[in-house]
């Protein structure tokens, strides 16, 4: 954590054996922090921990194959949304991984959509939420169903959507 100045105010390294990749941080609302990525490779990590740095918890969600969160927020109905990409077996195709917890991590919900498709950034818009990811765009309810998607088919498979801005409700630019 850096001050304005740019000086460092907390700096926490955990060593315990097994490998962390943060993909994702935010600030939370009561001034906490969340974050989200992997954990030994192949599982889907989220922590929160407080300014100081100090981990409050952190949850591991284990799969068969592949199972990665890149993108958090604050849910519309209080709790966690983090989305990302699940495969169960080798050869299986690429799914969005949708996942909501509550302020503790316990899960409330997960679910998992498409062929060939991920989740990379998912942003709020009124009561629902925008992901976009590989190949496509998908618009959620607060629910985690689908209310609609857009493939982005002039992408090969292994071209991404890596960021999106909600300009209005009705428009997003996407990179």
């Amino acid at each position: 954590k850096f001050n304005v100045n740019g000086d460092t105010t907390a700096n926490k390294v955990i060593i315990d054996g097994n490998e962390r990749r943060i993909f994702d941080i935010k600030k939370t609302s009561n001034n906490n922090y969340i974050a989200c990525g992997r954990y030994n490779i192949d599982n889907a990590l989220i922590i929160k921990f407080n300014q100081s740095g100090d981990t409050l918890w952190h949850k591991t969600f284990l799969t068969p194959y592949v199972k990665l969160l890149y993108s958090i927020e604050e849910g519309i109905d209080g709790g966690y949304i983090a989305v990302g990409r699940n495969q169960n077996f080798f050869n299986d195709p690429i799914k969005l991984f949708i996942i909501k917890v509550n302020e503790n991590g316990d899960i409330l919900w997960q679910r998992e959509y498409g062929t060939n498709i991920s989740g990379i950034v998912v942003n709020k818009v009124n009561s629902n939420y925008i992901i976009c990811g590989q190949r496509s765009i998908t618009k959620i309810d607060i629910l985690g169903n689908i209310i609609d998607s857009f493939q982005v088919d002039s992408l090969t498979l292994l071209e991404q959507v890596k960021d999106m801005k909600v300009l209005t409700p009705n428009r997003y630019v996407y990179t």
